[in-house]
């Protein structure tokens, strides 16, 4: 579980498409990485 401003990543903003399958997002002052692996699945990373 991240704790994010507002507590549900309702806010959330693209920043930027890095690669086909992976984006940058931000909520206030944090910034994910939203990556689809291979299998279909999502990896969230700080």
């Amino acid at each position: 579980m991240v704790n994010t401003p507002s507590g549900n990543l309702h806010h959330l903003e693209l920043v930027a498409w890095e690669q086909w399958n992976q984006v940058l997002l931000r909520e206030g002052d944090i910034t994910f990485r939203l990556q689809m692996q291979e299998d279909g699945a999502f990896a969230i990373s700080l």
